[in-house]
C-alpha cells in the first residue's frame, strides 16, 4: 500500500485527480447548504462531474485529439495548403 502511495506522490498525478476530487466535493456541499436548492446542486454535481471525468481521462483525450488532428473522420490525408499570394 505504501509502494502505490509513494507512486502516486511521485508523479503528481494522483494528488491532482484527489485534490480535484475534494474540491468538488466541497463545492457541491457548500453549493446545497447556501441554495437547499436541488436544481442548482444537480447542475454542480454534472459540473464536477464532467471536471473529474476529464482529470481521470486526460490521457485518452490527449491521444484522441492527436489521432483527430492527425486523420480526417472521412479518410483524406491531412494537407497543407500554401500561402496565399501577396498582391
Amino acid at each position: 500500500m505504501t509502494d502505490v502511495i509513494r507512486s502516486y506522490i511521485n508523479d503528481g498525478i494522483g494528488l491532482i485527480q484527489l485534490a480535484a476530487l475534494l474540491v468538488v466535493g466541497v463545492v457541491v456541499l457548500t453549493t446545497w447548504a447556501k441554495t437547499k436548492s436541488v436544481m442548482t446542486t444537480i447542475g454542480t454535481m454534472v459540473v464536477g462531474a464532467l471536471v473529474l471525468g476529464y482529470l481521470y481521462n486526460a490521457d485518452w483525450f490527449g491521444r484522441k485529439a492527436a489521432e483527430d488532428i492527425q486523420n480526417r473522420d472521412n479518410g483524406a490525408a491531412v494537407t497543407v495548403e500554401p500561402p496565399a499570394p501577396l498582391v
